[in-house]
C-alpha cells in the first residue's frame, strides 16, 4: 500500500513537470516569433545580439535560483510569508534584486568587450551598459514578481515548487525580457547625449549602492549575493560567447527567421529541464535524501533518467 502511494506520488511529480515543460515550450515559441519579427532592429543596433542570449539566460537563472532556494526552505519547513530582513523570503528577494543590478551591469561590459575583440560593430559601452541595466532591472522586477506568485501559490496549495518553478520562470524570462530588451534599446538610442550621460551616472550610482548594501550585510543577504555572483559571472561569459556566435551569423539568422524563432524555446526548454533536475537534486541534498558523491546513487540516477525522457519528448515538438 505504502509503495503504491509512493509510486503514485512520484508519477504525479513527473507528469507535473512534463505539463509545465509543454506549456513552457508553447509560450517560449511566442517569444521566438517575437524575436523573428524584430530581426531588423537586431541589425540596426550593433552589439544587441551579443547581449541578447546572456541577458535572457540571466533572467531565468536569477529567478530560478530564487525559486530553488524558496523551494528548499519549504521542504525544510523554514519558509514563511514574511518580507522582513532576516527572513528567508525577504532576504532572497532583496538578494535577487541586488544580483540583477550587478549582473546586468557586468553583461553590458562583457558584450561590449566581446564585440570589440571579435571585430564586430558595436554601439558605445555606455549605451550597451544602459540598455543592459535598464532592461535587466525592469524585466527582473517582473520575473521576480511572477516567481513570488508561483512560490506563494505552491506554498498555499501544497504543490512541489521544484517541478513547476524552472519551466515557469524560464518561460516568463523569455517572454518578458525579449520585448523589454528591444524597447529599452530603442529608448536608450533615442535619448539625447546629455540624457544618456545623466542616465549613465544614475546607473553607476545604483550599482555602487547595490555593492555597499551587500557589503554592510555580510551574513544573510551578503552570503546569498556572493554565492550567486560566483556562479552567474562565469555563466555570463558563456552567455556572451553564445551571443557572439549568433552575431557572427546574424545575416543568416535575419534571412531565415525560423532560426531566430527556435532560439528562445530551445534555450528555454533545455534550461527548464536542467532547472528541474538541479532543484530536485538540491532539495534532496538539503533534506538528506541524497548524498553528494562522485558517482550518483540510485535515487539521483532516477532524476537524470526523467530529465532525459523530458528531452526526448520536448525537443521534437520544438
Amino acid at each position: 500500500m505504502g509503495q503504491g502511494l509512493y509510486s503514485q506520488s512520484r508519477r504525479r511529480l513527473v507528469l507535473t513537470g512534463l505539463g509545465a515543460l509543454l506549456v513552457s515550450a508553447a509560450a517560449s515559441s511566442v517569444a521566438g516569433i517575437y524575436l523573428g519579427s524584430v530581426r531588423e532592429i537586431l541589425g540596426l543596433i550593433p552589439g544587441l545580439m551579443v547581449l541578447l542570449p546572456s541577458i535572457i539566460d540571466m533572467r531565468g537563472n536569477i529567478a530560478g535560483v530564487l525559486a530553488s532556494r524558496l523551494s528548499s526552505s519549504m521542504h525544510l519547513g523554514e519558509f514563511s510569508i514574511d518580507f522582513e530582513e532576516g527572513c528567508v523570503l525577504g532576504d532572497n528577494i532583496r538578494a535577487s534584486f541586488v544580483v540583477t543590478v550587478l549582473i546586468a551591469f557586468v553583461l553590458g561590459i562583457f558584450a561590449y568587450i566581446a564585440s570589440l575583440l571579435a571585430g564586430l560593430p558595436v554601439v558605445g559601452i555606455t549605451d550597451l551598459v544602459l540598455i543592459s541595466v535598464v532592461s535587466g532591472i525592469v524585466s527582473g522586477l517582473v520575473v521576480m514578481g511572477i516567481t513570488l506568485v508561483i512560490a506563494l501559490a505552491s506554498y498555499r496549495y501544497g504543490l512541489d515548487l521544484d517541478m513547476i518553478a524552472a519551466p515557469t520562470v524560464t518561460t516568463s524570462g523569455d517572454i518578458v525580457t525579449l520585448p523589454i530588451l528591444v524597447l529599452s534599446a530603442v529608448f536608450v538610442m533615442l535619448l539625447s547625449p546629455p540624457a544618456r550621460l545623466v542616465l549613465g551616472v544614475a546607473v553607476v550610482a545604483v550599482a555602487i549602492a547595490a555593492v555597499l548594501y551587500t557589503h554592510r550585510r555580510p551574513e544573510g543577504i551578503g552570503a546569498i549575493v556572493r554565492e550567486n555572483l560566483s556562479l552567474l559571472i562565469p555563466l555570463s561569459v558563456l552567455g556572451t560567447m553564445a551571443g557572439l556566435t549568433y552575431s557572427l551569423n546574424l545575416d543568416d539568422l535575419v534571412t531565415f527567421a525560423a532560426f531566430l524563432i527556435l532560439i528562445p524555446p530551445f534555450m528555454g526548454g533545455l534550461g527548464s529541464i536542467g532547472g528541474i533536475l538541479g532543484s530536485r537534486l538540491s532539495t534532496g541534498m538539503h533534506t538528506g535524501e541524497l548524498n553528494p558523491q562522485p558517482l550518483p546513487e540510485r535515487a539521483a540516477v532516477h532524476h537524470f533518467i526523467i530529465s532525459y525522457l523530458y528531452t526526448l519528448i520536448l525537443l521534437p515538438l520544438l
